[in-house]
C-alpha cells in the first residue's frame, strides 16, 4: 500500500505521522509526506500533482481541532477528483470529535494509530475486512474496501455516551463504529519503531530546524476541563495506564541518533506532561541516563509537581532541560480550580516557579482568558500572578469550549454557548478561534476588551510598569479599530514573542514567529 499524508505547512514536526509511517513500514507499506499551502485551492493542485505521480492508495491527514475545516475541504476536493482513493483522518480532532467522519472521510482513527492503521493497510491490501478494527471507524464503501457486518449496533444515538463504546455496524449512518483497543505500554510501547525521520527530513524546514521534537511519555494523569484528557482516560479505562513512559535508555538512544545524523540545538519533548517530572525518583532516574545527552531541552511540566520537592527541578536541569511550558491558566482561585479544574494552589505555583528559577530553567507560562462568566477583575489577577512568577514568556489564549470537553458543558450550563449541536459547533470553530477569539456569547464591549487584553498580556507581564501605572487600561480603552490597527497589534505581539522565544529555546525563531500566513 502507498499512503500520501498531507500536512498543512507548519514548523512543528508532525511526529504522529512519522510514528504511523515507521509503524506501517513493518509490513512494507510506503509513505510520503507533503506540506500543503494554507490556500486550499493551491493545496488541491499540489496534492493532485503528487497523486498523479505517486498513485497512492490512501490519502491521509492528521489534525488538531481547529484545522478540521481545512482538512474537510481538502479531502472533499481531492475525493471529487480521485474517487478511488481512500480518504483517512487521524489525530486529536477525529479522536474526540468522531462525527467528523461524516464530513466526507472514508475512515478515521481514534487514539493511538500505529497498530490499528497497520492492520487497516494490511487488510485493504489483502481484501480482508476493515470494518471491525479497534480504534478505526469506517464508512461502508464496497468500491474501496471489504467490510463485514458482524454485529448491528443497538445504540444509534450518537450523543449517547455508549455510542462510541458499543462496537458494531450503524445502519442509519452506514458506518462501522469500533471501541478503542488496549493502550501501548511496557513492551508494546518499546516495540513501536522510532518516528520515521527520513519522511520528515525530506523537507528542508524540518531537516534544517534547530529544534527537533520527541515524545518520551504518552498520556496525562490530570483532568483539566478545557482539555480532552479526562475524556481520553474515561474512554480507555481498564485498557492501560493513563500515563506511559518510555524507557529512558530508549529516549536517549533516539535523541543521540538524531543529533548525530541531523544535528539540533534544542530537543523539544512534546509530552502532555513530561514523565520525569511526576515523581522525584523518576526525575533522578531520567537525569542519570540523559545527563550529557541533551544540553538544551524543553518540556511540559506542572507547577504543583515541581513544587513537591526542590530536587525535581534540579534533576530536570541535570538532564539538560533548560526551558519548560508550564500552565497557570488563571490567577483567580475559582476560575483556576472550579472552572478549569486545575487543582492547584497559588502557593504551589509560586513555589514551583521558585524551584525552576533556582535551577536556571526558563518558563513559558500558559494562561486562558475569558472563561464563561469570568470578569475583567479575575483576568487581571492572572496578569498579576504571571508578573509574580516572572516567566520568560507569558502566553495567553482565549477560552474555547471544544466539543467533548467538560468546558463545553460548563459554557452550555451558563447559557453562553451559541449552539448545542455538535455539527453547528464544528462549523463555528476554526483556526481563528483556536487561540485569540471565542465563540461564546459575550457582551461586544467585553469581547473587544478581552481580545485586546490577550494581545497585550505577554508584553504587560514582561513590562509590569505598563499595568501597574494604569497605562494598560488607557491603551486598551483608546486602541483604534480597523484592519490596519489589528495588523499593527499582531505584528507587535509577534515581535515580542520572537524575542522571548529566542531566550526560551536558545535558537532564533523570528522568521517563523513573524510569518503572517
Amino acid at each position: 500500500m502507498k499512503v500520501l499524508y498531507a500536512h498543512k505547512h507548519h514548523p512543528i514536526e508532525p511526529l504522529g505521522v512519522a510514528y504511523i509511517s515507521s509503524s506501517i513500514a513493518r509490513s512494507g507499506h510506503e509513505s510520503k509526506l507533503m506540506l500543503t499551502p494554507r490556500n486550499i485551492d493551491k493545496a488541491v493542485e499540489e496534492v493532485s500533482r503528487v497523486i498523479d505521480q505517486e498513485h497512492p492508495d490512501i490519502f491521509a491527514q492528521s489534525i488538531i481541532f481547529g484545522s478540521h475545516k481545512y482538512a474537510i475541504d481538502l479531502s472533499r476536493k481531492v475525493k471529487e477528483r480521485y474517487p478511488k482513493i481512500i480518504s483517512f483522518l487521524g489525530g486529536p480532532a477525529p479522536t474526540f470529535t468522531p462525527g467528523l467522519i461524516s464530513r466526507g472521510f472514508d475512515a478515521i482513527c481514534r487514539y493511538e494509530g500505529e497498530n490499528p492503521f497497520l492492520t487497516f493497510c494490511n487488510n485493504v491490501e489483502s481484501g480482508a475486512d476493515v470494518g471491525n478494527i479497534p480504534n478505526i471507524w469506517v464508512m461502508e464503501n464496497p468500491d474501496l474496501y471489504n467490510t463485514e457486518v458482524r454485529k448491528v449496533k443497538k445504540v444509534l444515538d450518537k450523543n449517547d455516551l455508549n455510542y462510541k463504546k458499543e462496537s458494531g455496524y450503524d445502519p442509519q449512518r452506514k458506518m462501522f463504529v469500533n471501541d478503542t483497543g488496549v493502550l501501548l505500554e511496557d513492551e508494546t510501547l518499546e516495540n513501536i519503531p522510532f518516528p520515521d525521520r527520513e519522511l520528515l527530513y525530506e523537507h528542508e524546514m524540518y531537516r534544517d530546524s534547530d529544534i527537533k521534537h520527541y515524545m518520551s511519555t504518552r498520556g496525562c494523569a490530570f483532568k483539566c476541563s478545557y482539555c480532552h484528557v479526562h475524556v481520553q482516560n474515561a474512554d480507555n479505562k481498564g485498557k492501560g495506564s493513563p500515563v506511559r513512559r518510555r524507557q529512558n535508555e530508549s529516549v536517549a538512544e533516539e535523541v543521540l541518533a538524531i543529533k548525530k545524523k541531523f544535528g539540533s540545538k534544542n530537543d523539544y519533548f512534546q509530552d502532555d506532561i513530561h514523565g520525569a517530572s511526576y515523581k522525584l525518583e523518576f526525575a533522578k532516574e531520567y537525569a542519570e541516563v540523559m545527563a550529557g545527552v541533551s544540553q538544551n531541552g524543553h518540556c511540559h511540566v506542572r507547577f504543583d509537581l515541581i513544587a513537591k520537592h526542590p530536587d525535581i527541578a534540579k534533576y530536570l536541569a541535570k538532564a539538560g532541560i533548560t526551558g519548560v511550558h508550564v500552565a497557570i491558566e488563571s490567577g483567580d482561585d475559582y476560575i483556576r480550580n472550579h472552572v478549569h479544574r486545575r487543582g492547584m494552589t497559588i502557593e504551589e505555583i509560586l513555589k514551583g516557579a521558585k524551584y525552576l528559577h533556582d535551577n536556571g530553567i526558563k518558563m513559558m507560562t500558559q494562561n486562558i482568558l475569558g472563561a464563561a462568566g469570568e470578569t475583567k477583575e479575575q483576568m487581571l489577577k492572572t496578569l498579576e500572578l504571571n508578573i509574580a512568577v516572572r516567566p520568560t514568556f507569558a502566553s495567553a489564549s482565549i477560552f474555547q469550549p471544544y466539543p467533548g470537553t467538560s468546558a463545553l458543558e460548563y459554557a452550555r450550563d451558563h447559557g453562553v454557548l451559541p449552539s448545542n449541536s455538535e455539527d453547528e459547533l464544528i462549523d463555528l470553530f476554526g483556526m481563528e478561534t483556536f487561540y485569540n477569539k471565542t465563540i461564546l456569547i459575550q457582551d461586544p464591549q467585553h469581547k473587544r476588551w478581552l481580545e485586546l487584553f490577550q494581545k497585550f498580556f505577554a508584553i504587560a507581564v514582561a513590562n509590569p510598569q505598563i499595568y501597574q501605572s494604569g497605562v494598560l487600561d488607557k491603551i486598551i480603552a483608546t486602541y483604534p479599530k480597523g484592519e490596519e490597527a489589528n495588523k499593527e497589534l499582531e505584528h507587535m505581539y509577534r515581535l515580542h514573542r520572537a524575542e522571548a522565544d529566542e531566550k526560551l529555546y536558545g535558537v532564533k525563531l523570528k522568521e517563523i514567529v513573524m510569518e503572517e500566513n
